[in-house]
């Protein structure tokens, strides 16, 4: 078989006539074009014939009830937060250094009411109970001891005035004796004189003396006043929310030791938008009474609980320019 040039043939169909030329420049483009269309339509009728699916009509189980006309109330469900109804700072009323704290006193801790929180070194105010106290008997003895010298002087009185009056009856004597009765006489009523003084004097100390002795009285309450203060009580049934006091530290009047929640009150804090709390308004004229049920889940497990709205916010939210509304939880009727 004989070899073909390459170079050869390039060169014969260069050095073919121009004719030529255009004859295959036209008749090949056809040629490729009808072998595309003939290849098209054999995909065309080699593809498979896609039956469509028959619709089935489906049927639906509904409930039917009977038609009620009347007013429909609809339920709103908003989103809040669990709050504290009531919560307060637990502060010393006494200076002292803490010398015992609760069983409970720790954060998260249950207390009740009465359970003791902290107690304070009671040394110095016993001191000063005591110390009132005896001032107080002191002051009560020397009351006494003026009525009795008050009393004293009155008998005194008394008996000096009956002996001036003896005296003066007598006029069988004579002129000498007279005279000399006539000064014991004016002695007795010099005498008598001083010590009406002196009794008002002694009664004079003794009104003073009963002022003394109310204030000392005074000193006594507030000295048993300060020492039951060294012991701090939860005032209800609490959780223990944050605890700043603990045994050893040296606390101040006013110096707070615990934040106590009521776990008796708590809460919901939800927002109502504007045209919620305006349509609410214009149905009822308020929203303050008005019953409420909170679910609260927590897991797989889900807490009911009755309510009512108790108050309203003092602002409008900035954030999203509604109003703040505050629900009580019923929590003896709580439903699991």
């Amino acid at each position: 078989m004989k070899r073909v040039n390459q170079s050869e043939v390039l060169g014969a169909v260069v050095s073919r006539p121009p004719v030529l030329r255009r004859i295959i420049g036209v008749v090949l483009p056809l040629i490729i074009l009808a072998v595309a269309i003939v290849g098209y339509k054999g995909l065309i009728q080699s593809k498979k014939v896609i039956e469509p699916r028959k619709v089935v009509e489906k049927s639906w189980p509904i409930t039917i009830v009977p038609v009620v006309v009347g007013a429909q109330t609809p339920e709103l469900r908003l989103y809040g937060e669990a709050v504290a109804g009531r919560q307060v700072d637990m502060r010393t009323l006494v200076t002292g250094e803490i010398i015992e704290t609760g069983e409970n006193f720790k954060p998260g801790g249950i207390i009740k009411k009465g359970d003791t929180l902290v107690k304070v070194d009671s040394f110095e105010y016993v001191a000063a109970l005591e110390e009132a106290r005896n001032s107080l008997l002191e002051a009560q003895a020397r009351l006494l001891e003026y009525n009795a010298r008050a009393k004293l002087e009155v008998d005194l009185a008394q008996k000096d005035l009956k002996r001036a009056v003896n005296l003066k009856k007598q006029g069988s004597i004579s002129q000498k004796a007279v005279d000399d009765r006539e000064v014991t006489l004016s002695l007795r009523q010099q005498a008598i004189s001083q010590r009406t003084n002196n009794i008002e004097i002694e009664r004079a100390r003794a009104s003073q003396q009963k002022a003394v002795i109310e204030r000392l009285k005074t000193a006594v309450r507030r000295a048993q006043r300060a020492l039951r203060n060294t012991e701090l009580n939860a005032p209800f049934d609490a959780y223990v929310a944050k605890v700043d006091g603990e045994v050893g530290r040296f606390v101040g009047v006013n110096d707070r030791v615990a934040t106590l929640i009521d776990s008796q009150q708590i809460d919901v804090r939800f927002s109502l938008s504007d045209g919620q709390y305006g349509r609410i308004i214009a149905d009822e004229g308020s929203v303050i009474g008005r019953a409420v049920r909170i679910v609260w889940r927590v897991g797989l497990n889900s807490y009911d609980f009755d309510g009512k709205i108790e108050r309203v916010g003092a602002q409008i939210s900035a954030s999203n320019g509604g109003v703040d509304v505050f629900a009580r939880l019923d929590l003896k009727a709580a439903k699991t």
